[in-house]
């Protein structure tokens, strides 16, 4: 779950692939399926006007907040997507997965535009770069 930057709604997700909007009362206002499988990560866009999404289905995906609608699904993970974060003030998503992969995406193309494969007795390296 994560808070909205200006702290009006909380999401959060569940292992079923469902979002949830909250108030900071705990109300929930807003429910609906947004993945087939776990929700392991949330992060909302510098303005609020979007968030993202990532799950064990293997798919990121962009959603405009206010009308609860997929805009993008983000796609070049091998296996669960485990986290997602989106840079606070550029147009970057950054995920990491099982895949041993940290990607960075183009949040307006959706175009992954940086690769890094991480091991646990490595430095990254730089897969791919603009």
């Amino acid at each position: 779950m994560v808070w909205s930057h200006n702290e009006n709604f909380m999401i959060s997700g569940d292992t079923g692939g469902y979002i949830k909007y909250w108030q900071p009362n705990m109300n929930n206002v807003k429910a609906f399926r947004a993945h087939e499988e776990a929700i392991r990560g949330l992060s909302f866009s510098p303005t609020d006007a979007k968030f993202v999404s990532c799950s064990d289905d293997v798919k990121i995906k962009i959603w405009d907040f206010l009308r609860g609608e997929q805009e993008q699904v983000l796609e070049g993970h091998g296996w669960d997507v485990k986290s997602v974060s989106w840079h606070p003030f550029k147009s970057l998503i950054v995920s990491g997965s099982k895949d041993n992969l940290v990607k960075v995406w183009d949040a307006k193309s959706g175009k992954n535009v940086a690769t890094m494969y991480v091991t646990s007795k490595s430095k990254p390296s730089i897969a791919r770069a603009i």
